[in-house]
Formats: structure tokens, sequence, C-alpha cells
């Protein structure tokens, strides 16, 4: 998993349960690439990063993988 700034501190927050009502709750991330339709994707904030078809990854990558589910060659994502 990745060690990012962003994942780090909400880990560290959902470790010191500054936001433990959040994890088991669904997150959305409406995504398309120029030009095509947007499309929906689901993920579920988990202790340690965001599930995502049945796959844990870091918030960040969780995005990037989304993007790239709906057509895009974006490797990163930002915020």
């Amino acid at each position: 998993m990745s060690t990012d700034p962003f994942t780090r501190a909400l880990l560290t927050a959902l470790d010191y349960e500054i936001l433990p009502a959040l994890e088991g709750e669904s997150v959305f991330l409406a995504y398309g690439p120029r030009g095509k339709p947007k499309q929906t994707f689901e993920g579920t904030i988990k202790k340690e990063g965001i599930e995502v078809d049945g796959n844990l990854y870091s918030p960040s990558y969780a995005a990037v993988y989304c993007m790239q589910k709906a057509g895009s060659p974006r490797k990163t994502a930002n915020g």
C-alpha cells in the first residue's frame, strides 16, 4: 500500500478514532475522460484504505484505479 502523506494522515486519524464513524461508509467518484460520459464508482472506507471491486487501495490509488477503469491512461490522481 502507498505511504503518501494523505494516506498516512487518513490512517493515523482512523487509528486515533478521530474518524471512526466513517469506517465502513461508502465513497463515490464520478469520472469520465474528456469527451466521454462520466461513470460513478463506489468504494468502502476501511481502516487500511479504500476497498474497490473487492481490492484494497490507498485513497490515491483507488482514484487512479477507477479513472483507468473509465478509460483514462492517467497514472496519478491529484486530491
